[in-house]
Order: C-alpha cells, then structure tokens, then sequence
C-alpha cells in the first residue's frame, strides 16, 4: 500500500474541501502505484494493450519530430473500411485519436493535445469538468490537460482505461514512455453530500506532472 501526498494535491485537496463544505470525502488513499523504470524505452517499443488499444514508446518524454509518419488504422465506417490518420507516432494526441476512431466510431482528427477539449463542444461531445462535474470518468473517455502558465503549450491527453472508487488508470502515450504509461495511475477525490450524491470529481492536477506544469482540464466522451 502506498499513500500518494504530492504538494500539489494537498494544497488543492484542502482548497476543495473547505469550499465545498464536505462532509463525506472518499479517495483519499491510493493502493498501489506502478514503478517507472527510470528510463524511456526505444521508439516503438510496446507499452501496454488494454482491450485492443496499445500503447507505444515515444523513445524520450516530450520528444516531437514534424519528420516522424503519421500512423495509420483501418476502421468500418458506414458501411465500408476507411482508413483513418490518427496523427504522429507516438504522440499523446494519437492513441486519443486511435482510441475515439475504435471505440467510439468517431475522427477526432489529429490535433494537439491541448486542443481536444476546446474543440470537443463543436464535435458535441460531452465534457465532463474536472473539480465541477459530478460524472465519474468511464473507460474510452480522454481526459484533457492544457499547460499551465509559462509552460509548454502542447497539453496532454490520455485515455481511461479502469476506474476505482479514488483513483482511475490511464493509457497514454510520450509522458515517461516506459511501461507506465499503459496503466498510470491517478489518484482521483470524490465529494458527496449528506444525501450521498456526488457533488465533485476531482483528479490530483499532478499527476502528468509534479511540478505543476499542466491544468486537469476535465474529460471528453462521446455523448
């Protein structure tokens, strides 16, 4: 068992509870945590599969090349198979997009990370705020980060692929490209009032990153 106290998170935990006036807080404590290996593993290298969605290895966190080949999938679409461009490999954008072409019957396109949640209302797909909403994450969803002041605007995105009663586990990809980006794990705090009836969902803002450099935007769905 390990217990996750980040800064970040407590100083967000504490700010949340005191403005909602909670009285019953679940998802505090978190169960385990997968270990990174210490070092990314070369380009291409296999992360992870979960339910026919896998997960690949960037060759060094961040890393970008506008000389790196989009990847491609074939889907059945409306009655024919289409072949569909998910974006660079192995960007975070593109397991989002390869993850809405499959199990949502639906082309994101292949945006920036930090553009998926903006340009969600006008795919009218649901958004579900992080801190505000009261849906819990469900498997497929994307959850979006945007950067925080004065850092990269790139944002991130992953994929949900279990949800717990405090935490949820994510697929992505170019974040430490080892085998936890197949299943990281991020703590997640539900509030409920005295009637049992979710009043927040909230994920740890440091889970993509510990110094602060990204904003949990919430997560998208298909509605």
């Amino acid at each position: 068992m390990k217990t996750y106290h980040s800064q970040a998170y407590n100083r967000w935990f504490r700010a949340a509870t005191q403005a909602a006036g909670t009285v019953m807080v679940i998802g505090i404590l978190v169960t385990s945590v997968a270990k990174s290996s210490g070092s990314p593993l070369p380009l291409n290298t296999q992360l992870g599969t979960w339910n026919g969605l896998t997960a690949y290895s960037n060759g060094a966190s961040g890393r970008f090349s506008s000389k790196d080949p989009h990847n491609f999938i074939s889907v059945f679409r409306n009655g024919k198979l289409s072949t569909i461009d998910t974006g660079y490999r192995w960007q975070c954008s593109e397991i989002a997009a390869r993850n809405a072409n499959l199990f949502w019957s639906f082309d994101t396109g292949s945006p920036d990370a930090y553009l998926f949640w903006s340009r969600a209302v006008g795919q009218k797909l649901k958004r579900c705020s992080n801190g505000t909403g009261i849906e819990l994450p469900k498997p497929n969803d994307i959850v979006c980060w945007q950067p925080a002041p004065g850092y990269s605007n790139s944002g991130h995105v992953a994929v949900v692929r279990e949800v717990g009663s405090n935490y949820i586990r994510v697929m992505e990809q170019n974040r430490l490209c080892d085998q936890t980006d197949a299943s990281h794990y991020i703590p997640m705090t539900v509030i409920k009032n005295r009637q049992n009836n979710i009043t927040s969902v909230s994920l740890d803002p440091s889970a993509v990153n510990s110094k602060g450099g990204y904003i949990t935007q919430g997560w998208i769905r298909r509605q």
